[in-house]
């Protein structure tokens, strides 16, 4: 991440997101109880979430040492909270945390072993019963509970999304004489039901005046997009179209629920959700 810059990073803990803070604010938090090493974590730029342990190391959780009795505050310290800092106290009850109970390593080897049993038991009988089962699915097994391997998920959502990208007009073309450049993709995980994936297209859009062959409308858009059911579905737009002509800026705003959708939209394919 660019040191140079304020960079916003989304937790998420049990598969929800709890709230995106400051980086610099997150060691902080860490110390004080309210993150935990094996809260995930991903800011803009990242292709998966990570724990959150990996990014602030372990020494982020430890207690501060204490202050001598009598030593005033350094004069560089803060006093109270920078501004802008958030916490999760409506989220995360604060109290005291209880020490972990000291397991002899023996017992803790002897406890691995019958886990490792009992899952190759398990396996072995999944196996046995997905070889004898039917390749359809019957009443007793809903599609519904049928779950696609997520990193293959992924490979097929990216795939289709490159490909709709690549098609997109590199010059005008009629009948709406435009084409895109700068195009770029953002395609992160996200935790909701029955939306697997999500990704944020950033590009210029240009129309021309087929006879002059000059720009008379140019767009800078953001597109957002989910991919619901095996198809990428049309989520947000956002844009700054700027009327070359009229030496005027408009800036729009549309979603699923508007009426006509952008052109971006019909160039990519993208499916609309019903009404």
């Amino acid at each position: 991440m660019d040191s140079n810059r304020v960079v916003n990073v989304y937790i998420a803990r049990d598969g929800a997101e709890i709230g995106d803070y400051q980086q610099d604010a997150l060691e902080g938090l860490a110390r004080e109880g309210q993150l935990q090493p094996t809260d995930y974590y991903w800011h803009e730029g990242m292709e998966k979430w990570l724990e959150l342990g990996d990014l602030l190391g372990t020494e982020a959780w430890d207690p501060p040492e204490p202050r001598p009795a009598g030593e005033p505050l350094a004069a560089s310290e803060p006093l109270g909270e920078p501004k802008g800092f958030r916490t999760l106290e409506a989220l995360i009850p604060r109290g005291p945390v209880a020490r972990p109970r000291l397991i002899p390593i023996a017992a803790i080897c002897a406890g691995l072993v019958v886990l490792a049993t009992i899952a190759i038991y398990f396996i072995k009988s999944a196996d046995s019963e997905r070889a004898n089962a039917p390749l359809l699915l019957g009443p007793s097994q809903p599609a519904s509970r049928v779950v696609a391997d997520p990193d293959s998920v992924r490979e097929t959502a990216a795939s289709d999304l490159r490909q709709r990208i690549e098609r997109l007009p590199g010059k005008p073309v009629p009948p709406l004489h435009a084409f895109y450049y700068d195009v770029s993709v953002n395609m992160r995980k996200t935790y909701s039901a029955g939306v697997p994936w999500t990704a944020i297209i950033r590009g210029g859009e240009n129309v021309i005046d087929p006879e002059t062959e000059k720009t008379t409308l140019r767009t800078d858009f953001i597109l957002t997009v989910d991919y619901r059911e095996g198809e990428w579905t049309f989520q947000h737009y956002r844009a700054s179209a700027s009327d070359m002509l009229k030496s005027v800026t408009t800036e729009i705003e549309e979603d699923e629920k508007t009426p006509a959708p952008p052109s971006i939209v019909g160039m990519l394919g993208l499916k609309m959700k019903p009404r």
